[in-house]
């Protein structure tokens, strides 16, 4: 059985062809993070509901708080 040849990798970086992921450069800015927000929104919205006697109402609109302002988040964060 004949092995394959190894192809060695060009010095300083994990691939051997030109054009590879490590050649671009990631963005300046760094996104806003709005996901915490719909998680947030959701615990505080099924505690609250729990307290009125309504948890699952409570996390749904815990869920679209969050959520609306997660999109909130993600606009503002698109302008910059």
């Amino acid at each position: 059985m004949a092995r394959a040849a190894r192809r060695r990798s060009r010095d300083g970086t994990l691939a051997s062809s030109g054009g590879t992921w490590q050649s671009r450069r990631m963005a300046s800015k760094s996104p806003a993070a709005g996901g915490v927000l719909i998680a947030i929104g959701a615990i505080v919205g099924a505690f609250a509901g729990l307290f009125l006697g309504e948890p699952s109402k409570g996390l749904l609109l815990g869920l679209g708080a969050g959520a609306g302002m997660a999109t909130a988040v993600w606009l503002i964060d698109r302008r910059r």
